[in-house]
């Protein structure tokens, strides 16, 4: 089990065509499965990690793919 806290801590300013309500502040947890295999022969870690949202605001909401590779040079 994997996941990540992302939380804004300072409001958005917006612009003074769009001015920012209520400061915006991003906010969200994100929760779900990891699968990380080793070729320690060749130096080297795949990892496939899918994470969808817990708990969103001021954000989209969705799911979430990510596919890492590893390799150590030296």
């Amino acid at each position: 089990m994997t996941g990540n806290i992302r939380w804004q801590i300072e409001d958005d300013e917006g612009s003074p065509a769009v001015p920012a309500t209520d400061g915006q502040r991003h906010k969200s947890i994100r929760l779900g499965p990891i699968l990380a295999v080793d070729f320690s022969e060749h130096r080297t870690t795949v990892t496939l990690k899918y994470l969808t949202d817990v708990y969103s605001r001021s954000a989209f909401d969705g799911d979430y793919l990510q596919l890492s590779f590893i390799r150590k040079i030296w």
